[in-house]
């Protein structure tokens, strides 16, 4: 066998080796990268959904706020009223006592 071959053989078969490695190394990388990147995708879309479903709540909060609020002021006129009701039926009953303490 010619001598450069057997000295440079070795060298060729180890280089070869290295070569492989890198060539399947950088494929198992990009796949990685291309995992994470999908990965990242679905933990924004997650995010979005989220922020979704909590603008729809505060937004269904505001509302049921809205409505209690609409029912309290309805609540207040309402006790308005009966007291301007009791006033007046207090000013009667005073008169009633006035009338009845003068004919005794």
């Amino acid at each position: 066998m010619n001598p450069i071959v057997n000295q440079w053989g070795s060298v060729a078969v180890i280089v070869g080796g290295y070569m492989l490695g890198i060539y399947f190394q950088s494929r198992s990388i990009a796949h990685l990268d291309h995992r994470i990147d999908d990965l990242r995708d679905s933990i924004n879309q997650r995010f979005e959904d989220l922020r979704d479903l909590l603008k729809s709540e505060v937004k269904r909060l505001e509302d049921r706020l809205d409505r209690m609020e609409g029912r309290m002021d309805r609540m207040e006129s309402r006790m308005d009223h009966m007291e301007d009701r009791l006033d007046h039926i207090d000013q009667r009953l005073d008169r009633l006592e006035q009338s009845i303490v003068r004919q005794s």
